[in-house]
């Protein structure tokens, strides 16, 4: 069915369902009110809308979509993030009018077919900046996704955006990572007699120079620097230092070249002179044969200095490219160092290489790196099991383990205030945020559901929170207490005339006014057997204070001893309790004794 089509099925089946008189666009086309139809859903040309040419926005919802915003397909990822949209081709079967999805590349939208279903179409292709799919709109790359921009690690957000992640690689960028020991293309020479150019694995790869030297920008020369030849029988042509012909010169009268030098013409016996780096002598008034300087230099007929033009060398001291010069002195000619480079010896030359300077330190997950002879990074510190923990940091001229914590850990603030705190950059804890209930040193990580200590009754059964903030059973009084009424008990405080009346653990307790009152006298219990005692009363019921085989006191009648005043074994009263071992009334005593069974059987 050709798009047009559908457009106008849709919108005759919502002239049915809806009056049209106020109805917008988006009410006919199932639309929440208000929304425009997206930017890049143009039609073909010839294609029949069928759309009414009258009516205004309507200022309620006309029902029957499940868009909650209809955005153009280039809008950024918080707008997308509005629209129902389902991932489905365009031929999946039934949809929701209104709704936009993905089929592949292409942005889909359901529209009504002739069968009043909801159908996909697809009504624009992703290409360009924004080649994907993702919700129903076009985006850059695939969420979780590592890329490169240029030198810039890159990862795709949950939008479907590209965002910078750390630092610019100074080498290469390979798949949201760096690599490589130099730039792709870069050209340096690794001796005097081997260039190298960096690949495109940012690797260095060499190429030997066969017959001449390497210059400095890393292009092999055609001749070996101070070599000659002969251009013609009358001239000679002396390789400069650069590895290159500096042009031909022209013989003396009477002189020839030969093998490179001028010879034959007339001279004075014995005088010298310089034939490119070696030494020629008039022999019987003719230029004879010549000999070359071995490590040294030609200058005015003799071989002088410490080393031949076009030699190189490492100054260790400054990590500088040494030459030889005109007159055979080693001169720096290139500090390595503002490169960040070394300077390396090989193949008898030398040149400033790989990825770092001497003395240079940097820092690579969490390690220490120093530089090494060659140039490149090694690990030196591992900054994490330094004890304690250390975050490797750099400052404006080295790098160091500094710090008390590592990156990536996390502890509960050590003062008690219930912070959780993570590791900053430079090695410190630093809070993140306040836990609502209790921060889990072990798990490091908020947690629980209450605040440690808070009692709380559940259906009258007493509960405390525990310290992982997690409610436990609670046995102690102030669960009990805290628990009276929904119990049916008396708590702490509350006046009662038998034991029985008040909550576990709690006695009923003389109140010094004829009465009793549900208290502890021992505390956080009541007196168990064997506590030292002043009275009755201060015993778990159904214990007595007892001193010398008597009760001590005469408790009343609600105290927590359970006893009476009345009938030993010979007082012969029915409705005694226990009381003294000789029958008759409890003792009083000012030394107190401690809490026992009843001394005594029965009355």
């Amino acid at each position: 069915m050709a798009r047009g089509s559908l457009w106008r099925v849709a919108a005759a089946a919502f002239f049915v369902a809806v009056p049209l008189q106020g109805a917008g666009c988006g009410s006919i086309l199932g639309i929440d009110d208000g929304q425009a139809l997206p930017d890049d859903a143009s039609l073909e040309s010839g294609d029949d809308v069928g759309f009414p040419e009258s009516g205004g926005e309507s200022s309620g919802s006309s029902g029957g979509a499940d868009v909650v915003s209809d955005r153009p397909a280039d809008t950024s990822a918080q707008d997308a993030a509005d629209v129902i949209s389902h991932d489905a081709p365009a031929d999946a079967g039934p949809c929701t009018p209104g709704t936009r999805g993905c089929d592949g590349s292409s942005v889909a939208f359901c529209l009504l077919d002739d069968a009043g279903t909801g159908q996909w179409q697809d009504i624009t292709a992703c290409s360009g900046s924004q080649p994907l799919c993702l919700n129903g709109n076009c985006v850059a790359c695939s969420p979780g996704t590592l890329g490169c921009n240029d030198l810039q690690p890159q990862s795709c957000d949950q939008s479907g955006s590209w965002q910078d992640l750390g630092q610019a690689c100074p080498y290469m960028c390979s798949a949201g990572k760096c690599g490589g020991v130099c730039k792709p293309g870069d050209k340096q020479c690794a001796d005097s007699t081997d260039s190298e150019s960096c690949s495109a694995a940012g690797a260095w790869t060499v190429t030997p120079c066969t017959g001449s030297i390497c210059a400095g920008a890393g292009v092999c020369g055609v001749c070996m620097p101070n070599a000659t030849k002969c251009d013609d029988t009358t001239h000679t042509d002396t390789c400069g230092p650069d590895g290159t012909w500096e042009g031909p010169i022209a013989c003396g009268g009477g002189e020839t070249c030969t093998s490179g030098a001028c010879t034959g013409g007339a001279c004075s016996s014995g005088a010298t002179r310089c034939q490119g780096n070696s030494v020629q002598t008039c022999v019987s008034g003719q230029w004879g044969s010549t000999m070359a300087c071995s490590s040294q230099t030609c200058v005015n007929g003799s071989c002088v200095g410490v080393c031949a033009p076009g030699q190189t060398k490492c100054d260790s001291s400054t990590n500088s490219v040494q030459t030889c010069d005109s007159t055979g002195n080693w001169v720096d000619s290139t500090n390595c160092t503002a490169t960040s480079q070394t300077c390396v010896q090989s193949g008898g030359g030398a040149t400033c290489t790989g990825a770092c300077a001497p003395g240079q330190t940097d820092c690579s997950n969490n390690w220490l790196q120093t530089c090494s002879t060659q140039g490149q990074w090694t690990n030196a510190t591992n900054c994490t099991t330094n004890a304690p923990p250390q975050t490797c940091t750099c400052g404006s001229t080295a790098c160091s383990c500094a710090g008390v914590c590592a990156p990536g850990q996390a502890q509960c603030d050590p003062g008690g205030n219930n912070y959780l705190q993570y590791c900053d950059g430079t090695g410190n804890w630093q809070d993140s945020f306040l836990c609502q209930y209790v921060c889990v040193a072990g798990q490091m990580a908020c947690s629980g559901v209450c605040t440690p200590g808070a009692i709380q009754c559940n259906q009258g059964m007493p509960q405390q929170c525990n310290g992982l903030g997690q409610w436990v059973a609670c046995n102690s009084p102030a669960c009990l207490m805290a628990c009276a009424d929904a119990g049916g008990c008396s708590g702490g405080g509350s006046p009662c005339s038998s034991p029985t009346g008040c909550c576990p653990g709690l006695g009923c307790l003389d109140n010094g006014s004829g009465g009793g009152v549900c208290g502890n006298a021992c505390g956080t219990t009541c007196c168990g057997a064997g506590a030292p005692c002043m009275g009755p009363d201060e015993c778990c019921f159904p214990m007595v204070c007892v001193s010398g085989g008597a009760s001590i006191g005469a408790p009343f009648a609600g105290s927590s001893s359970g006893g009476g005043s009345g009938g030993g074994s010979g007082g012969g009263s029915s409705g005694g309790g226990s009381g003294g071992s000789s029958g008759g009334p409890p003792m009083d005593a000012t030394t107190g004794g401690t809490c026992q069974a009843a001394p005594g059987g029965p009355g």
